[in-house]
């Protein structure tokens, strides 16, 4: 039995669109571990929690630049670890 075409458009709900993320989300990591095992290289998936960072830093539509620099910030120690461990392995 086919499947009806998804319409890729914002999702306003926001149980549905954190449902859709989450599964979204689990497929990536799935699709990252089958690379890594047939093809036996390193691979990794790098996801921001956004759903979890954004509720608890209270960051809306009208957010400011100061509050929006928490999650360049964010993002950025998370470069550096995996920069880090590149170094070790190496």
């Amino acid at each position: 039995m086919a499947r009806n075409k998804v319409k890729l458009a914002f999702i306003s709900d926001e149980s549905k669109r954190r449902a859709a993320y989450n599964k979204r989300k689990n497929n990536v990591i799935k699709k990252v571990t089958e690379l890594t095992t047939l093809c036996d290289v390193p691979a990794c998936a790098l996801n921001l929690l956004m759903f979890e960072y954004l509720r608890n830093n209270n960051v809306s539509d009208n957010s400011t630049a100061e509050e929006l620099k928490g999650l360049d910030k964010v993002v950025g120690k998370m470069l550096k670890e995996v920069d880090n461990k590149i170094n070790t392995l190496d």
